[in-house]
């Protein structure tokens, strides 16, 4: 008669993470959801995607989603999309078990920014008597943010605006017809919805044109300022 040195207990599967997870993941970005599963005999494991779609060890699905042989699920460049119900599963001859993770993406909603700079920014224009200048101040965000003009002497004008010499266009650049020595100092806009708020200040200082002449300002194309004096 022979005997068995070794006898193997079968254990049903037990999975290591939580049962039940709720993440919340940025558009554009990546994520590692793992599911360590452990029994005897050795479970099978699979996933099962929102559209129902199953997913074993080492699949590849597409070029964004694969699942490693220990069982981690990996999401690349996640979208709206992938929003949804996720279930990793287990089975073997004597159980079974279950996690379920609900993933969101977030979608990237930008604070306003004014000509491609957040928060507070600064610039100073040199303006030439008599003739028009254009302060710019190209204002993006989500949702639209309004845009205002604060100008010297506490003038405040809206977008889109029309008085006098001055104009607000509707992309928020203000326009300055026939300047004058008393329209120098500064013009601030500002672009704001529920998210935050940008603002630009700008110094505007007035010449008369020879003055003009005499001191350009030319940037150059690594964008540093260099003044050329005219001699005459």
């Amino acid at each position: 008669m022979c005997f068995s040195l070794f006898s193997t207990t079968a254990l049903p599967p037990t999975i290591n993470e939580e049962a039940s997870e709720s993440i919340v993941i940025q558009e554009g970005r990546s994520v590692y959801v793992h599911c360590t599963a452990k029994g005897e005999p050795a479970p099978v494991l699979k996933w099962t995607l929102p559209a129902g779609v199953h997913v074993k060890p080492s699949q590849i699905l597409g070029r964004r989603l694969f699942v490693f042989p220990n069982g981690t699920l990996y999401i690349k460049n996640i979208s709206p999309e992938d929003s949804g119900r996720y279930e990793c599963s287990v089975t073997n001859a004597v159980g079974a078990a279950r996690r379920v993770l609900y993933l969101k993406a977030r979608q990237e909603v930008p604070k306003p920014h004014i000509n491609e700079q957040g928060g507070r920014s600064s610039m100073k224009v040199l303006a030439v008597s008599y003739q028009t200048t254009l302060l710019d101040c190209r204002a993006e965000g989500k949702p639209e943010p309004r845009v205002s003009w604060a100008a010297p002497y506490g003038l405040s004008l809206p977008t889109p605006y029309l008085g006098g010499r001055f104009q607000v266009h509707k992309n928020g650049s203000l326009e300055l017809r026939g300047v004058r020595k008393t329209d120098e100092g500064q013009y601030v806009c500002l672009a704001k919805n529920h998210l935050g708020e940008a603002s630009l200040d700008i110094q505007c200082n007035v010449e008369n044109m020879h003055h003009w002449l005499d001191t350009c300002l030319i940037w150059t194309t690594g964008k540093r300022p260099m003044h050329l004096h005219h001699f005459g």
